[in-house]
């Protein structure tokens, strides 16, 4: 475990115990209820929902909304700055950090071998990546990937429980890295982005967001009020994004055309296999969406949908609970979305304004997985709506993986209990492969404990722990 090959065989051997056997073994069910065990039949299948997927969120009016200026404040000159030749220390850094045992794209190309070329590779590389930059042209090499399927949660027969993710060359990967340093420092170093937006940015987290929500529920109860809230779940968030919108997005942020037609061309003819153990699908390509992989992905959903949170907040509206002179109306950590209402009505203002802003950004959300809960004395027949259709209203919400109840009593408990259950199933699987093993190492076990059940033990416990 001195090395990197050795740190990846060991941390494989031990996620192979404790997440079990990955991949299709079990028979798929089609919408019209077909049976499919074949794993080609599967491959093929997934191919086409992903394709369906792309087409169905096109199909609407091509009147792009404007886009009101985020960021005025970073000037032309830091654009430019954008622009200069990456250097040997940037790009040193950026191998340096890359983390083994991550699986490579179609070229078979790991970050180990990367790492551990010497410094020749580096500057033959770190020519090309400046090269990339001036041409403005994304390798067609690079813009190739095998898309493997992840369950996320409910019947793992259906495939609309899958999350796709785009396996993409580790150096397309490490050059996306090296773009993705420099924007966002700069929209970092200038705000643009919403302080409600916490998603994959730089020293912000979840926890901060529940600790977040949990003092605008606390100081609600304090004042006696009551809020009415909502969870939003977006469908196939990065999966949908309008890409030409993204492109206009970019520039209003103050990103540089010539890094715009850049990124574009990250996407333009690019294509991707589904890939089932061995099996590919034939290639496809889709008009829509950020690849869930990319390194830039996030950055660029975070920049799609900041704008959310600007409606949301706008003073004149005066949605949300206040604490002190700030008021607080939504959170978001990417695609997971929190709205906090003073009453039924304002509530219902908000989804409107959010049903109002899927439309005009061509995606949709899943009212069935949405849910609308009251802390507080609630009035009597409040239904709130999402593009019209109705929204359950729950007595508890989970939201970053922390349960919140309506009421006081043991409101913590539901949390703890799941994190316990979870800790203690993981702690099992280390039973089982400790048992394999009768040679392990103490310190090896306690190691492997501190590493997978541990931070599942102590996850929000600042929150939760002194409550229970």
């Amino acid at each position: 475990m001195r090395t990197p090959e050795g740190n990846k065989i060991f941390w494989t051997k031990v996620n192979r115990v404790m997440q079990g056997k990955q991949g299709h073994d079990k028979p798929m069910i089609d919408e019209d209820g077909t049976v499919i065990s074949d794993p080609s039949s599967i491959c093929d299948k997934f191919r086409s929902h992903l394709l369906r997927q792309s087409q169905d969120s096109i199909a609407v009016p091509e009147r792009r909304p404007d886009i009101p200026p985020p960021c005025s404040s970073v000037s032309a000159d830091e654009s430019k700055a954008l622009l200069t030749p990456f250097t040997l220390s940037e790009l040193n850094y950026v191998i340096n950090d890359a983390v083994c045992g991550k699986s490579p794209g179609p070229d078979r190309f790991p970050n180990e071998i990367i790492k551990r070329a010497g410094p020749s590779f580096r500057k033959a590389f770190l020519r090309v990546c400046n090269q990339i930059l001036v041409e403005k042209a994304w390798p067609r090499r690079w813009k190739v990937g095998n898309v493997v399927m992840l369950h996320k949660k409910g019947a793992s027969s259906s495939f609309d429980n899958y999350r796709p993710i785009t396996l993409l060359p580790c150096m397309s990967k490490i050059f996306e890295r090296l773009l993705l340093s420099r924007i966002s420092n700069l929209f970092e170093r200038h705000n643009c982005l919403s302080d409600y937006q916490n998603g994959f940015r730089p020293e912000r987290d979840t926890v901060q967001h529940v600790l977040l929500l949990h003092e605008v529920i606390a100081h609600a109860r304090e004042k006696r009020q009551t809020l009415y809230c909502a969870s939003i779940d977006v469908r196939k968030a990065y999966d949908t994004v309008w890409r030409d919108l993204l492109w206009d997005k970019l520039r209003s942020f103050g990103l540089p055309e010539h890094l715009v037609v850049l990124i574009k061309s990250m996407y333009t003819d690019a294509s991707s296999r589904v890939r089932i153990r061995n099996i590919l699908s034939l290639p496809f390509s889709t008009v829509c969406g950020v690849a869930q992989g990319g390194v830039l992905s996030p950055l660029l959903y975070d920049i799609f949908i900041n704008e959310i949170a600007q409606i949301l907040t706008d003073p004149l509206k005066a949605y949300g609970s206040s604490i002190g002179s700030q008021r607080i109306s939504i959170i978001l950590f990417a695609d997971d979305i929190f709205i906090i209402a003073s009453s039924p009505v304002q509530l219902q203002s908000m989804l409107d304004d959010l049903t109002a802003f899927a439309t005009s950004h061509r995606f949709r959300f899943s009212p069935s997985k949405c849910s609308a809960i009251a802390f507080g004395s609630a009035v009597d027949g409040w239904h709130p709506s999402l593009a019209g259709h109705n929204i359950q209203i729950v007595d508890r919400v989970e939201y970053l993986g922390v349960i919140f109840q309506s009421t006081l009593q043991g409101r913590w408990n539901p949390t703890a209990n799941r994190l316990m259950a979870k800790a203690s199933k993981l702690s099992q699987w280390l039973k089982t492969l400790f048992k394999r093993k009768v040679s392990t190492r103490v310190s090896t076990m306690v190691y492997i404990w501190k590493t997978k059940v541990r931070p599942v033990v102590e996850y929000a416990a600042g929150i939760w722990y002194p409550f229970l």
